[in-house]
C-alpha cells in the first residue's frame, strides 16, 4: 500500500510541477519543488506482510499552492485511489507548518540588498531559494517583506560538510551594514 501511496503522489507531483512553472525566481530550477521519500516503517516480523506503514518525506511548495491546498489534493487522490483499502486506510499531514514565500524582487528591500552588495563591492544576484527558512512567516504572516541573505553556500547547509569561510562571514556583514546604513532615518 505504501508503494501506491507513493506512486499516486509521484504523479501529483510531476502534475504540479508542470503546473507551477511561470514563477521567474524558480523557473531556472529543473525541481524547484522536490519531493522526497525520507523514511519508511513498515511491519514488525520479516516474513508477514505489513499491517501498517508509516512514509514521511518532504515535498517543497511554490507560491501557486498552499500546503492546505495541497494536502486536500494529495488527499483526494489517495482517497479516489482504486485500491479500496488503501482509499480508506490512510493519514496525511505535514509536520512543517509553512508555506512558500516570495518578495518581488522589484520591491525595495531586494533593491536596496543589491545596492548594498555594490557599495560593499560584492556582486550579489536575486534568485530563489528551493530550501525552507522562516522568511514565510515574517513575510505571509505578519506582513513584514523579507529576504534571504547570508554567508556561505546552501549546498553546505546541514551537511556534514558544512562550512562558512570567515571572508565569506565579513563580506556578508559589510553588506549588512551597509544595508543598515541606508535604511530611513539611519
Amino acid at each position: 500500500m505504501a508503494r501506491d501511496a507513493m506512486a499516486i503522489m509521484e504523479g501529483y507531483h510531476a502534475k504540479l510541477l508542470g503546473q507551477s512553472r511561470g514563477f521567474p525566481l524558480f523557473d531556472p530550477y529543473p525541481n524547484p519543488m522536490p519531493l522526497t521519500f525520507g523514511r519508511l516503517a513498515a511491519g514488525n516480523w520479516p516474513s508477514s506482510a505489513p499491517s501498517e506503514a508509516v512514509l514521511e518525506g518532504v515535498l517543497g511548495l511554490l507560491p501557486n499552492r498552499t500546503k492546505e491546498q495541497v494536502c486536500d489534493e494529495i488527499r483526494r487522490l489517495i482517497a479516489g485511489s482504486t485500491d479500496e483499502y488503501l482509499a480508506s486506510h490512510f493519514d496525511l499531514h505535514f509536520m512543517y507548518r509553512h508555506d512558500s514565500s516570495v518578495l518581488d524582487p522589484g520591491h525595495e528591500l531586494p533593491r536596496s540588498m543589491l545596492e548594498a552588495g555594490k557599495a560593499a563591492g560584492c556582486a550579489l544576484r536575486v534568485a530563489g531559494m528551493t530550501a525552507s527558512c522562516d522568511a514565510w512567516f515574517y513575510n505571509n504572516w505578519l506582513g513584514i517583506p523579507t529576504v534571504v541573505y547570508g554567508p556561505g553556500a546552501l549546498k553546505y547547509a546541514h551537511t556534514k560538510d558544512e562550512q562558512i569561510l570567515g571572508s565569506e562571514i565579513a563580506s556578508a556583514a559589510e553588506v549588512l551594514a551597509h544595508a543598515a546604513a541606508a535604511l530611513p532615518g539611519a
